[in-house]
């Protein structure tokens, strides 16, 4: 009985280990390169379509990523778990809409109307995993042709 358990022990110790996916080529980090001399704010989405709208109406409120001119933002998130794979291998879409700061700063705090209207969207980034591993996980803006 104990070379049983012990047998039963040691399958399921096996199975536990062998059913552990490997995370650790997995991307936490996405760069965001900003090659204008203003500075840009970002909006970034998960969504299963392409969403050509400020995000406002959620629950919270929608804070930007900025990127000063003529620098790159390493942008980590914690909350990927265990990286940006997990989302985007779901058929997820990464939308990123791109601001200027200034004017985004000026209205992000208003009604959802309000901010569509007056925040004009210099670009529209709609990215699935394939994209971002293109791209080495780095996001150009304005985009390189």
């Amino acid at each position: 009985m104990k070379k049983f358990k012990k047998a039963v022990l040691l399958i399921l110790v096996s199975a536990l280990f062998c059913a552990c996916p490997d995370y650790s080529n997995w991307h936490r980090d996405i760069y965001l390169i900003n090659n204008t001399d203003k500075e840009i704010a970002l909006q970034m989405l998960f969504s299963n379509k392409s969403e050509n709208k400020w995000e406002c109406d959620g629950p919270g409120i929608y804070i930007p990523t900025t990127v000063g001119a003529n620098s790159i933002l390493k942008h980590s998130d914690a909350k990927r778990s265990p990286g940006w794979e997990g989302s985007l291998n779901q058929g997820q879409i990464l939308n990123i809409l791109v601001a200027d700061c200034e004017t985004y700063d000026k209205y992000w705090r208003e009604p959802c109307d309000t901010m569509r209207k007056y925040v004009p969207i210099l670009h529209h980034y709609k990215l699935k995993l394939e994209d971002l591993q293109r791209m080495n996980w780095t996001v150009v803006y304005p985009p390189e042709k």
